[in-house]
């Protein structure tokens, strides 16, 4: 089981998308967006701010009840135009494993890559 699971294709294609995007299924569904969709996004948190978005993929939760209603976005494109307040910062990270054997090692070099920052993990 690997939770959260989004099609090879539309992976490699959001890797490659500086304006790429990938949507939870059940977000996808809510506002009835599709593969190829150009997104808005506009918020009030910081100030004014919008962005918009190509939507490269749509991933799907393997587990019963599991979450698909998160918005990835590269963080690159994101930074560019975020406000000062916010700027080179990130609130969570998706990594994507080989192995679930390796989770445990991959979160103790994040953690170690952060000790001692103003941004620990």
């Amino acid at each position: 089981m690997t939770e959260l699971v989004v099609p090879d294709d539309q992976w490699n294609n959001f890797l490659k998308d500086r304006q790429g995007a990938i949507a939870g299924a059940r977000t996808a569904e809510r506002f009835h967006w599709k593969i190829g969709d150009r997104i808005p996004i506009k918020t009030t948190l910081y100030g004014a701010s919008s962005w918009e978005f190509n939507l490269d993929g749509i991933y799907h939760s393997d587990r019963p009840g599991g979450d698909e209603s998160q918005f990835w976005l590269q963080w690159k494109y994101f930074d560019e135009n975020a406000p000062a307040v916010i700027k080179s910062t990130a609130g969570w990270y998706v990594v994507k494993l080989d192995s679930p054997d390796d989770a445990v090692r991959v979160a103790k070099a994040i953690d170690e890559k952060f000790a001692n920052s103003s941004f620990e993990t």
